[in-house]
């Protein structure tokens, strides 16, 4: 929900077929907003097609993720997981009674590829993915696409940021530039401009160096760390992502303030049990939120059935 209440936006992925995306059947998923200018009593809704323009992949079959509302309540943004894209919706200053669908304006932006480099052999605890005894020098180049899972809008709007975590174009044969496209996610975190899509910078492989270092467990051979969701906020005049590391047990902190220069400030190990272990993570942490009043971030543990709490210190 935005600021204003007057609405809710919901993303309708309609996952039907993971296993072939380029089955031209698939239904295409929607987001839907929800009208509450009338309380929950009377609550409408009008779903919003997602054109196939602007989607590098699958594009008749687009797939909604997250969705994430401006604070000025001026737009929306989707990720579009499995198409390696981001949509953006325009809401109009005042909303049409009853809702229609010709008043919100859809672009969409590809978020491209990135190629980094890291352990991309073995599961977890075996071979060259051996959480107590990784070895940098092993790491290989690939390029992936981005599809970015979690999505994030900076407070005045300005930006919005991706957990980039997925790898289904590669699972489904596609390529860039001719090149098959690598199934080993990009690992990383990135920074567009909200107004038109334009890419500004990434986190580069700072998450999987932080990890190894920090002897945490990732899934080597598919997606690394698996950086899920991201939630972002001020502390003083920084912007921070605060992101959520599904396979590695962890929140990573980044100030994102410069996106051009994206800076990791902090690795925080949720699952202390988990380091030097050689075991699969066991929070598996995916939601995450910012709370600035209380400079606390929270974050749900589907796999543990558990919440985590972390405080910041701030000087």
């Amino acid at each position: 929900m935005p600021p204003n209440g007057e609405f809710a936006a919901v993303a309708n992925e309609d996952e039907e077929n993971e296993e072939d995306l380029t089955n031209l059947e698939n239904r295409p998923g929607t987001v839907s907003i929800i009208d509450l200018r009338n309380g929950t009593e009377s609550m409408s809704q009008l779903e919003i097609p997602i054109p196939p323009e602007g989607i590098p992949f699958f594009s008749h079959d687009p797939q909604p993720e997250t969705v994430k509302i401006s604070s000025d309540n001026s737009f929306i943004v989707a990720t579009l997981q499995e198409n390696n894209a981001v949509a953006r919706i325009d809401v109009p200053a005042d909303l049409p009674s009853p809702l229609q669908a010709d008043a919100f304006t859809v672009t969409n932006f590809d978020v491209g590829v990135r190629t980094g480099l890291g352990l991309i052999e073995d599961g977890v605890g075996e071979g060259n993915c051996v959480a107590s005894a990784y070895d940098l020098s092993l790491r290989q180049e690939f390029t992936s696409a981005r599809e970015p899972d979690g999505i994030a809008i900076t407070p005045e709007g300005q930006y919005f940021v991706t957990a980039d975590e997925d790898n289904l174009t590669a699972e489904n044969e596609q390529e860039f530039e001719g090149e098959p496209l690598s199934p080993h996610g990009t690992r990383s975190i990135s920074v567009f401009d909200a107004a038109t899509g334009e890419f500004l910078g990434d986190s580069g492989d700072s998450i999987e160096e932080a990890v190894i270092e920090a002897q945490l467990p990732m899934r080597c051979d598919s997606k690394g760390p698996e950086p899920e969701v991201v939630s972002v906020g001020m502390i003083g005049d920084q912007v921070l992502a605060f992101v959520a590391i599904e396979r590695s047990d962890a929140m990573s902190i980044h100030d994102i303030t410069d996106p051009a220069d994206i800076q990791l400030l902090d690795l925080v190990v949720l699952n202390p049990d988990s380091v030097a272990s050689d075991e699969a993570a066991v929070l598996e942490p995916e939601g995450i939120e910012f709370i600035p009043e209380r400079n606390l971030v929270v974050v749900s543990n589907p796999d543990a059935g558990s919440m985590s709490l972390v405080r910041l210190n701030v000087e």
